[in-house]
């Protein structure tokens, strides 16, 4: 069993786990998604690794278009606990700067394209 020397090495390996059970099941994926978006989360925070906000111009525009949606919230012609079911569908576009994190090496990309060419093997091998 590999070791994890930090915590986005384990973030890391649920991201991996995460595209291997892409096809093999939805619910799988949700959870090793957000183990993954938690464990880099925390170790975000506990580092200060903030830095990589201003690099890309799609973690800019995907945290202003929620921003928006969250500002929406006060002058909708919905009932508010309509607009906040609304909203809490498009939360997932914040996991797009902390995805964006984690597969910022080269070798995360490799290790996740792997598994989920592995994951696509057993579908194939099994149908």
């Amino acid at each position: 069993m590999k070791e994890f020397s930090n915590i986005i090495d384990v973030s890391k390996f649920f991201l991996c786990l995460t595209f291997f059970s892409i096809l093999i099941s939805t619910a799988l994926t949700n959870v090793f998604l957000l183990m993954s978006i938690f464990f880099a989360f925390f170790y975000i925070i506990k580092e200060k690794e903030f830095s990589f906000l201003k690099d890309n111009k799609v973690i800019q525009i995907s945290i202003i278009i929620f921003l928006f949606l969250f500002l929406s919230l006060s002058y909708t012609i919905a009932d508010f606990s309509d607009a906040l079911s609304s909203l809490k569908k498009y939360i997932k576009i914040l996991y797009i700067p902390i995805i964006y994190f984690i597969l910022k090496d080269e070798e995360i990309k490799k290790n996740c394209l792997n598994f989920f060419n592995f994951g696509c093997g057993i579908i194939l091998f099994l149908s």
